[in-house]
């Protein structure tokens, strides 16, 4: 095959082109429907008068029968020819070969030339089939999507609604540029992104090709780039948008290196590119002169989600109340992965044969949802108490329901009422357990989590504390970001290993101590469900610390009256114990944590067990003696009183 030399061709065929310009021109609306398409791929592609000559060329070398057998022209030789031929406006100025060249790749590809070796330029089978109406088929790889039509497409909620505000900036952009236009739409995964890109497409009247992200990496560079080429022209022909969803685990960098390849291609293309990410793109992108403008689907106050509940439970045709709306407001789930919920509890529900879940199914699978990931850093207690069996001091009870009622208000007081918007930070419950180990701190949890039906996390500071700086901060990070996927109860046990009393700076350590432990105090301001630091040595943290704190709940030694109510609680009904067991006497005689008094109970069954028989005082004052060991005590016969030669 023969190669087209522009340099050579016969000037009939250089007449014959701009015949068929001065044609088109005089008809008018008289125009052929080939002529037509021709004039929208020169809009489309916002081709220069360069670009238009170089269509017409590259169109004979396909169509005129003195030209067959043609595979090509040189790109060189094609643009010696425009310096020839080109009107007298556009004459007299210095040719900026590379400008040409990009813009012949808008509509041709290159090829290597066996013979010569040589570039050659053909056009693009999209931009021909276009023309000659074929229809040419859209690109078929496995990274993709195509959508042509919207019509039907959803409007978003009105909270996350930004295609209008996404349309007015795409068309300032256009007026002032001629090459492509980026724009960033970021918000949570199932934050409504998507519906804004389709609501987008719908009022353009345009369709969508939509890229995954973590596919386009396993391409190579040459695939990228000849890959961006086909949908560029596909995009214009066929008037699509390209869309690229993209996950912040990908990384920034391989992002950056996406949008400069996007760049090379589509320079003077005017494509329009959608990028939906978590994070918002910043304005610099480095080696790319494009500034995308940026779109944030921001979630909604947290105390004011009800009415956005309210309107997707009658989408999703389910009752706001028996379960599905206390669950919509305790897991902070965006509206797409609430979605998912509800259908993995319509399936819990559709296998007892019914329609509607129950709260239980609902609940069931948020916690799936929720999946929290604390790395070894927090362990999950099952709450197995309730009111009844914390002994403590009235008033430090009546504060401990003081507090629940507060985290079940919270709706109304910072929602309906609006106090949030007085008071934005510090929205959150923080509460310090101070007191002797024993008393009563872990036990106060597990009842509140029980009282609230949330899930309650202890908190390992041993792990979270790290001697790298910064690392400690990060675990903490961590920690309440997944606590808040459903503002679980996070108990910090031993909370000294933090807060030390402070001192004077004298190094580093002491520096970085007292950061850590205001970091603490910050996240745990700006968490919205409760939490809570329990120590054994309240005078070992610093008052300025404490101040920062809304609750304090003191866990005393207990009396004799509120040790007698533990004993008499602590044996379970079906444990056998001798009516003789002088219980008032353990009270009355020995100052016991309730931790002990547990600890002498369960020993002493054992023991009981051992001996085949009933609990008797022999069996818990062998507890008892085992108990006082471990602190390094040991019993007196004065102290055992009549029980002495037991």
């Amino acid at each position: 095959m023969k190669t087209f030399i522009c340099g050579s061709l016969k000037k009939s065929l250089v007449r014959k082109s701009e015949r068929r310009l001065r044609a088109a021109e005089r008809n008018g609306d008289g125009m052929t429907d080939l002529e037509r398409r021709i004039g929208l791929v020169r809009e489309r592609c916002s081709l220069t008068a360069f670009g238009a000559f170089a269509l017409e060329l590259l169109l004979l070398a396909e169509w005129d029968p003195d030209l067959n057998g043609t595979n090509g022209i040189y790109p060189d030789e094609l643009i010696r020819a425009w310096e020839k031929n080109r009107p007298n406006a556009e004459a007299g100025g210095k040719t900026d070969r590379a400008e040409l060249d990009k813009e012949i790749r808008t509509i041709a590809g290159r090829n290597v030339e066996e013979a010569s070796g040589r570039i050659i330029y053909r056009i693009r089978e999209q931009v021909l089939r276009f023309i000659e109406q074929e229809f040419p088929p859209d690109p078929d790889e496995f990274f993709l999507e195509i959508f042509s039509n919207f019509e039907k497409a959803e409007e978003p909620d009105p909270e996350r609604s930004v295609y209008r505000d996404m349309i007015r900036v795409e068309q300032k952009k256009k007026e002032h540029s001629d090459g492509w236009i980026l724009l960033n739409l970021a918000g949570k995964d199932g934050s409504g992104r998507l519906e804004n890109v389709k609501a987008f497409c719908r009022e353009k009247k345009m369709g969508l090709i939509l890229l995954d992200g973590s596919s386009l990496l396993e391409l190579g560079r040459e695939k990228f780039r000849s890959m961006f080429g086909e949908l560029g022209v596909n995009a214009l022909l066929k008037e699509r948008v390209i869309a690229v969803i993209w996950e912040d685990a990908l990384g920034e960098r391989e992002l950056f290196r996406v949008l400069r390849e996007m760049g090379h291609e589509w320079d003077r293309l005017p494509v329009l590119v959608i990028i939906i990410t978590e994070t918002p793109l910043r304005p610099v992108i480095p080696g790319s002169a494009q500034v995308p403008a940026v779109f944030e689907i921001r979630e909604p106050d947290p105390f004011a989600r009800k009415d956005m509940g309210m309107r997707y439970a009658k989408k999703w045709q389910i009752p706001f109340e028996d379960g599905f709306g206390e669950m919509w407001q305790r897991f902070r789930f965006t509206p797409g992965q609430f979605q998912n919920v509800l259908e993995q509890a319509k399936d819990m529900a559709f296998a007892r044969n019914a329609e509607i879940p129950s709260r239980e199914e609902l609940r069931i699978a948020c916690r799936r949802q929720a999946e929290y990931r604390f790395h070894g850093k927090a362990v999950l207690i099952r709450p197995q108490f309730v009111w009844e069996d914390l002994v403590l001091p009235e008033m430090s009870k009546k504060l401990l329901q003081d507090i629940c009622s507060r985290s079940r208000n919270q709706e109304l007081v910072y929602g309906t009422w609006e106090f949030s918007s007085r008071f934005p930070y510090g929205l959150g419950t923080s509460i310090l357990f101070t007191g002797s180990p024993g008393t009563g701190k872990t036990m106060a949890a597990q009842v509140m989590a029980n009282e609230l039906d949330l899930e309650l996390y202890r908190i390992n500071l041993s792990a979270v504390v790290s001697k790298y700086v910064g690392e400690t901060e990060k675990n903490l990070n961590m920690i309440f970001e997944e606590a808040s996927k459903s503002l679980c109860i996070l108990f910090f046990d031993e909370a000294d290993a933090l807060f030390g009393k402070r001192t004077e700076v004298k190094d580093s350590q002491d520096k970085y101590q007292n950061m850590e432990a205001a970091f603490l105090l910050q996240k745990m301001e700006d968490y919205d469900g409760i939490s809570i630091l329990a120590t054994n040595y309240q005078q070992n943290l610093d008052e300025a610390f404490k101040r920062r704190i809304q609750y304090v709940v003191e866990f005393s030694i207990p009396d004799a009256g509120e040790r007698l109510e533990m004993w008499n609680r602590v044996f379970p009904e079906a444990c056998p114990v001798r009516e003789d067991v002088d219980l008032q006497f353990l009270a009355d005689q020995f100052e016991l944590t309730g931790s002990n008094i547990k600890n002498i109970a369960v020993n002493s069954a054992f023991l009981a067990a051992a001996d085949g028989r009933e609990i008797d005082m022999s069996h818990i004052l062998r507890a008892l003696q085992n108990e006082f060991q471990k602190s390094g005590k040991r019993l007196t016969g004065a102290e055992m009183g009549q029980y002495g030669m037991v």
